[in-house]
């Protein structure tokens, strides 16, 4: 019973896309020397009236679900411009509340992408952070991208801050892509993060 279940759920995942919106699944795994890989799953959907939801695993700390919801505003003439203020909550090993925004600019071969947050620790003050990954790229063939990626972290309490430059490299497959970050490199800090991510598109309506 446990094994037919399981594998209704990709059906179950086609349906609601197709009939309510977009469904996206991105799985990140961080690699690097000192540590064992960690892995970050990440899931999305955004209806067909821009209402957005976000569920994160291991994202703002180690063993924590974080869950956000918002709404997506577009602007498309020369440029599509996507803007999504979340707001949410997280619990597990860290506990609070977090409000951000995810923005993407697509120009032509070009695309810039930014996930901001500010995240409350209701346990630590001294856990409050805020946090910021961005990157921009340039696309020059339909199956291959590449450009620079940015974090950056930012210890409220102690005003400490942590800047992570990196290079990015992409490779599209359908409706796979799949990134390839270096953070840091060629200093002992240095790390990659190796993605797997999957876009599923309500199909248009074609009269």
């Amino acid at each position: 019973m446990t094994n037919s279940r399981t594998l209704l759920i990709p059906f179950g995942i086609l349906i609601v896309v197709n009939t309510y919106g977009q469904f996206g699944f991105e799985q990140y795994s961080y690699v690097n020397n000192s540590e064992a890989i960690s892995i970050v799953p990440m899931a999305t959907f955004e209806s067909t009236r821009n209402w957005y939801m976000e569920a994160r695993f291991n994202y703002e700390e180690k063993n924590s679900f974080s869950l956000y919801f918002g709404k997506t505003f577009t602007y498309q003439k020369k440029m599509f411009i996507s803007v999504t203020p979340i707001a949410g909550a997280v619990v597990g090993q860290y506990k609070g509340g977090s409000v951000g925004v995810n923005v993407d600019i697509d120009y032509r071969k070009l695309f810039y992408s930014m996930q901001s947050q500010y995240t409350f620790s209701i346990n630590r003050a001294n856990e409050d952070f805020l946090f910021a990954w961005s990157e921009i790229a340039y696309q020059p063939f339909k199956w291959c991208y590449f450009g620079l990626s940015t974090q950056q972290t930012y210890l409220i309490q102690s005003a400490t801050s942590l800047f992570e430059p990196g290079l990015l490299i992409g490779f599209i497959i359908g409706s796979w892509t799949f990134p390839i970050y270096s953070f840091s490199p060629g200093s002992s800090s240095g790390y990659f993060v190796l993605g797997a991510n999957i876009k599923l598109n309500r199909p248009e309506n074609k009269e």
